[in-house]
């Protein structure tokens, strides 16, 4: 993580008099805050390495987020005290040299190593160009629950959503800044201004909670407007007591390190409340730091303490990349000794950023013009290419089940069911009676439970399903939708003994048309055509008709709780009309049959064995 260039300096207070002396700024060094950058890091990977034990270590992130805004606020104090203006484009000028080089050699490393090691994956790919647009947050809130990440979550690159949250505070904050101090000369008007926006923002995360609440800039920026009034406020500028900075220093370490301890970021509560109460203490430990006592001078200003803190940025960037690609099941070896393996890769990796291409772009020993700058992205963007084919896969797949498939024991006999609730149920029974066998049968579910066969069909238009007076919700009719692309891959993956077709509990609900409820003839044509449709998806799959089973649901009843018949009642007809609709598959297609209510998992097994030829 980073703040500005300057790092720890900061305007010890604007100068009183004509411009040419306010030009001759003084500076003073706060060595303090590379400790606590330190720590700030130390939390972010400790949470990534070992989040049972450290789950709170998120809190770094939002150290840096405190901050990143009283730093980068003093910094644009400084100049307008000194110049009167602020010189946006050299300010962004700054902020491109010390972040940009770096990413982008993350970026070209990371895409090269994910299709050296064939773990590319869309998310992989969005992530990237997150990176290099400084997006990556927005990718996450936007993209975050796509059926196609579902699918292959793996990346290199997810945690940069913070470094992206700066990045846009860098872009709009100067300007805002500069507007503030224009219009509003009086100093305790700034901070009610920015305090006003400080609680605007943590409105904002209470208000929309949950996954896109941790992800967006607006939600967030309270954490770095908390920064920004301190600076704005002038502590820095004058004298602080000892007791008073002891007490904020104590108080601040110490709430964060018990959030660091017991707090998980999932937690409900926390939007905004524990956010809030991190961002006090995150911005205690900074106002104490400004004026460190002797005891958080000997610590935080260290000579390790401070060297962890000038690295920050590149331990940040580095960390899970190291984390994810030296994996246990690819490194051969676990515990302790991967730990070490890890962190001794990472300190040659950080180094080498910090010295090779952190530094000399941010001090200019390296130029960075125009044509460096499209070089390097033009070099970032062929080795994203890398990852086009992977995830093209990906959403290729994106239908398939979540779960893969289970592990198979020599000469265990396969068996795929598919379909709705029904199917569920009768895989669950299936498994059960298998588990005590010598070579249990390999049962792989992909019944969705909450998905009516008529979805997705052809045969549903103008039809709705009805549970009782209300039109039947589907959680992600996109998914169910797609039930012969996830049956068919399905079936190439697992190459199944038998598969047993066991659907029809949302089908054979009331069903509505026209303004009023289907009845049969209707009904059998309906589920004549829909029973055929999915009998004909699995044969033209690969399924031979002697490994295909269709369950008849007419006895479903019979294993039902008598708490959860009510669910049946009033269906008799329906799913009279279902039950022949599945005789006549069975008698035009050559497949099995079994009845759904057999007594129990040995007599449901038994049925099937019958049933496959």
């Amino acid at each position: 993580m980073t703040d500005d260039d300057t790092r720890s300096i900061i305007v010890a207070g604007p100068l009183d008099g004509e411009v040419g002396e306010a030009r001759a700024r003084r500076w003073h060094y706060l060595p303090s805050l590379d400790g606590v950058r330190a720590l700030a890091v130390i939390a972010v990977v400790l949470f990534h390495f070992w989040p049972d034990t450290f789950p709170g270590g998120f809190v770094g992130v939002d150290m840096f987020f405190a901050m990143s805004g009283f730093l980068i606020t003093s910094i644009l104090l400084s100049e307008h005290a000194g110049t009167g203006r602020i010189d946006l484009p050299a300010f962004w000028g700054r902020r491109v040299r010390r972040l940009v080089p770096a990413v982008i050699m993350l970026v070209v490393v990371t895409s090269c190593a994910a299709w050296f090691t064939d773990t590319g994956s869309s998310r992989q790919l969005a992530d990237s160009l997150g990176a290099l647009t400084w997006t990556t947050n927005l990718v996450e809130a936007i993209f975050g629950g796509s059926r196609v990440w579902l699918h292959n979550s793996r990346t290199t690159l997810d945690h940069l959503w913070s470094l992206a949250i700066e990045e846009q505070f860098y872009v709009l904050w100067p300007m805002a800044a500069l507007l503030l101090l224009r219009r509003v000369r009086e100093r305790r008007a700034q901070v009610a201004v920015v305090l006003v926006l400080f609680g605007l923002s943590a409105l904002s995360m209470g208000l929309v909670g949950g996954v896109n609440a941790y992800f967006r800039t607006d939600t967030r920026a309270f954490e770095l407007l908390g920064g920004a009034a301190l600076a704005l406020s002038g502590w820095a500028t004058a004298k602080r007591s000892t007791t008073v900075t002891t007490v904020l220093g104590v108080l601040g370490l110490g709430g964060l390190g018990v959030i660091v301890a017991l707090v998980a970021p999932t937690s409900g509560w926390m939007y905004p409340w524990g956010f809030l109460l991190i961002s006090l203490c995150s911005t205690m430990v900074v106002a104490a730091a400004a004026h460190p006592p002797a005891w958080m001078s000997t610590v935080f200003e260290s000579r390790p303490m401070r060297h962890i803190g000038s690295v920050s940025y590149g331990i940040y960037l580095w960390h899970i990349p190291v984390l994810r690609i030296m994996s246990s099941s690819r490194m051969g070896f676990d515990g302790p000794l991967l730990h070490l393996a890890r962190f001794a890769v990472l300190a040659v990796v950080v180094e080498a950023s910090y010295r090779f291409v952190e530094e000399p772009f941010r001090r200019r020993r390296i130029r960075l013009g125009w044509q460096q700058f499209a070089a390097g992205y033009a070099v970032a963007g062929l080795a994203v290419v890398l990852l086009v084919p992977a995830t093209s896969a990906d959403i290729d797949r994106q239908w398939d089940p979540i779960d893969g498939p289970p592990k198979v024991v020599a000469g265990a006999r396969r068996i795929l069911v598919v379909g709705d609730l029904f199917g569920a149920a009768l895989a669950a029974r299936l498994a059960d009676s298998s588990d005590h066998l010598d070579r249990p049968d390999a049962i792989w579910s992909i019944a969705e439970p909450g998905c009516p066969g008529l979805l997705g069909s052809g045969l549903d238009d103008g039809v709705s399903l009805d549970d009782g007076g209300h039109a039947l919700e589907v959680e992600d009719p996109s998914f169910c939708e797609h039930w012969r692309e996830r049956w068919t891959r399905a079936v190439e993956r697992f190459h199944p003994d038998g598969v047993v077709l066991a659907s029809g509990y949302w089908d054979t609900l009331p069903i509505e048309q026209g303004g009023g409820v289907v009845n049969r003839p209707a009904l059998d044509s309906l589920y004549r055509k829909l029973v055929a449709a999915q009998v004909e998806a699995l044969l033209s799959a690969g399924v031979a008709e002697q490994h295909l089973i269709v369950a008849s649901p007419a006895r479903w009843a019979d294993i039902v709780a008598p708490s959860q018949r009510s669910a049946l009642d009033g269906r008799d007809v329906a799913v009279a009309a279902y039950d022949e609709a599945v005789t006549a598959a069975v008698g035009n297609f050559g497949v099995g049959t079994i009845e759904q209510g057999q007594v129990d998992g040995a007599d449901l097994r038994d049925a099937i064995s019958s049933a496959l030829r």
